[in-house]
């Protein structure tokens, strides 16, 4: 009996550890109040659904009632230059997402950032957000150099 307690006690702190570690994984995210709800824009990555690409995601979220009339508009930056442009618009929804992504040169690292634009209409008023993402560097491939600018860390160092 004990060991079965002991056995259970372990797998319920593991969980917890990893679901926490799993949030602590999420992208890193821009957010602002728009309207009745929240907008969002997370910063380039690699994607995690598939590898060879470079994504961003733009939400509408924690809405307290359905938007009447949205829209939003995602651009995705490669070195400066516009590489990928997506739109989506709806109605009568309380959460929606569209995401913007490209698949770039393998084993090459770029700089990306993201600017989406977010539209409620609601009646006669407009409500809009523009929101930009933090750059990143990122590459994608299976033999990546280091990652330029940054100094390699010493296993002594993280100690």
């Amino acid at each position: 009996m004990r060991t079965r307690t002991l056995t259970s006690a372990v797998a319920v702190i593991t969980l917890v550890v990893a679901s926490a570690s799993t949030a602590a994984a999420a992208e890193p995210r821009v957010e602002e109040p728009l309207w009745n709800c929240v907008v969002s824009v997370d910063d380039p990555h690699r994607s995690h659904t598939n590898r060879q690409r470079v994504n961003v995601h733009a939400d509408f979220k924690k809405c307290t009632r359905a938007m009447p009339s949205f829209e939003i508009a995602v651009d995705l930056y490669q070195d400066e230059r516009l590489v990928a442009s997506e739109r989506v618009q709806g109605t009568n929804k309380r959460k929606a997402r569209q995401v913007a992504n490209m698949a770039p040169q393998e084993n090459v690292w770029f700089t990306y950032h993201a600017v989406a634009k977010f539209t409620v209409e609601d009646g006669s008023e407009v409500f809009e957000k523009r929101l930009t993402s933090r750059s990143r560097q990122v590459c994608v491939g299976t033999d990546c150099p280091p990652q330029p600018g940054l100094v390699p860390r010493h296993p002594a160092a993280t100690r």
